[in-house]
């Protein structure tokens, strides 16, 4: 599998899940992270999200960090690639996940 230029792959390593708890509460985090970045198209909103730019990218052609995103959506920008999302279907996901 490649990896991306940040050296992760779509796939890669080992997770720990925690927080079994708070399941409820990161389901509506990222049901409202869809909702508002990638239906309604707010970035100027893309920071309340993240932790910084600690972000780990698993897209074999973009670099880790909201700023290897930002570059990333630039650069598909200039070449006329648009993402579109329409409708968000479900959200899975269990507890926290994180990459120790």
């Amino acid at each position: 599998m490649p990896v991306n230029p940040s050296d992760h792959t779509q796939t890669d390593g080992i997770t720990n899940i925690t927080d079994l708890d708070k399941t409820i509460e990161n389901k509506k985090i990222v049901k409202d992270f869809v909702q508002t970045i990638l239906i309604d198209g707010e970035y100027n909103k893309l920071g309340q999200y993240f932790d910084g730019d600690n972000y780990i990218q698993h897209n074999s052609n973009i670099s880790d960090g909201l700023s290897g995103l930002g570059k990333a959506m630039e650069e598909m920008g200039k070449h006329g690639i648009v993402m579109s999302y329409t409708e968000n279907h479900i959200i899975l996901g269990e507890g926290t996940l994180f990459y120790p």
